[in-house]
C-alpha cells in the first residue's frame, strides 16, 4: 500500500524533474550519442553500436519492445497519436 509519504516524495521528484527540464536550454552531454542510437534501434538496426555509449544494449531493446507494439497499433489506426510513427520510427 502506498503511503502518504511515498506519494509526497514521488510528487516532489516529478515536480523537481519537470522544473529542471523546463529550465534546461541545451541537451545533456550524452544525449548526442543516445538519441541516434535509439533511432537506429527503432529502425530495426541492431548491428550498429556507438562505442561512446556505456549504457548496456538491454535498455534500448527494452524500449524497442515497449514501443514496437505501439507502432503496429498506429499503423492499423488504433493508437490515436498521429505523430508517433513519424517521431519514433
Amino acid at each position: 500500500m502506498i503511503t502518504l509519504l511515498q506519494t509526497f516524495v514521488c510528487a516532489y521528484i516529478l515536480l523537481y524533474f519537470a522544473a529542471i527540464q523546463f529550465r534546461s536550454t541545451s541537451n545533456l552531454i550524452d544525449e548526442i550519442f543516445h538519441i541516434p542510437q535509439a533511432q537506429k534501434y527503432c529502425q530495426n538496426n541492431f548491428h550498429e553500436w556507438d562505442d561512446k555509449i556505456t549504457t548496456l544494449p538491454g535498455l534500448y531493446i527494452f524500449s524497442y519492445l515497449l514501443l514496437y507494439p505501439l507502432k503496429y497499433l498506429t499503423e492499423i489506426g488504433i493508437f490515436p497519436f498521429p505523430g508517433f510513427k513519424k517521431q519514433f520510427f
